[in-house]
């Protein structure tokens, strides 16, 4: 995980942080304000700490939604081709309340904000909690939160907001490994609300393609 924030000094640091079955370790923590905007740089960065790690050590690779960020993320699992960049999940959302608390919806009723804002808001608690990993929870949690929108909106208002959360869910967050670990996940595999939609059986394709080449289908 490369998280980036900026100091008091308006300095840009990056800490990279592992999450593996042992917990959560800490590697490195660099100062990018030289090359924040510089997504060949910025690669290079991500790139070293990849070879520190192992690439083969490595299913997830997660930023933030910046630009730089995002090139310099898809760059480097592309040229390794054994693990997948994600977008920050938390920040996906966060990104998504912002672009709908400005619809001429929120504006106008603060209904709105409160019934959109309490679903997200839990997609939002539980990809940002610490208490389990939440990549396989993300794709059942957007789909829960989609349905209760639904249910408290109109039908007029509620397409407006599903155009929102669809549009940052294709272009930003959705992942193969979303679709897969939702379909591996046991707490929703013998659910009767369990889906084998296409996107979830690509997903898991794609996943066992990428990270078990030797897998026999």
């Amino acid at each position: 995980m490369a998280d980036g924030w900026t100091n008091e000094r308006q300095r840009t640091l990056i800490n990279f942080l592992v999450y593996c079955p042992k917990g959560v370790m800490f590697p490195k923590s660099v100062d990018a304000s030289p090359i924040i905007k510089n997504s060949d740089a910025l690669f290079k960065f991500f790139d070293e700490i990849v070879l520190l790690l192992g690439p083969n050590n490595i299913v997830q690779f997660i930023t933030d939604n910046d630009a730089t960020y995002k090139a310099a993320g898809k760059r480097v699992a592309e040229k390794y081709g054994t693990f997948y960049w994600t977008a920050c999940a938390a920040h996906c959302k966060d990104l998504m309340l912002e672009d709908m608390a400005k619809t001429h919806l929120f504006l106008k009723d603060v209904e709105h904000i409160l019934k959109v804002s309490e679903a997200l808001v839990v997609v939002l608690r539980l990809a940002d909690s610490e208490e389990k990993p939440a990549v396989g929870y993300v794709y059942e949690a957007m789909d829960r939160a989609k349905e209760v929108i639904q249910k408290k909106l109109k039908n007029k208002d509620y397409q407006l907001y599903r155009k929102i959360s669809d549009r940052m869910w294709e272009n930003q967050l959705h992942s193969a490994l979303h679709a897969a670990t939702y379909y591996l996940n046991l707490a929703f595999f013998f659910s009767p609300t369990f889906s084998k939609h296409s996107e979830v059986m690509r997903g898991l394709n794609n996943v066992i393609e990428k990270l078990v080449p030797d897998f026999d289908t």
